[in-house]
């Protein structure tokens, strides 16, 4: 049982590490300030809050 947690464990680490290195290298590709802070904001509306993953 322990191996089949450690399985699911790696595969959510390593969909949060994908995620994380294409966020940062979309907001990398601002031109300048206000695209930089349109994009961040257009990040933190996609992501999920809460322990349930809602938006509220």
């Amino acid at each position: 049982m322990n191996l089949i947690t450690q399985f699911i464990g790696w595969i959510f680490d390593a969909e949060q590490n994908n995620t994380q290195q294409r966020d940062e290298a979309y907001i990398a590709e601002s031109a300048d300030l206000y695209e930089l802070e349109s994009r961040m904001r257009e990040l933190d509306r996609r992501r999920p809050f809460g322990p349930f993953g809602l938006n509220a």
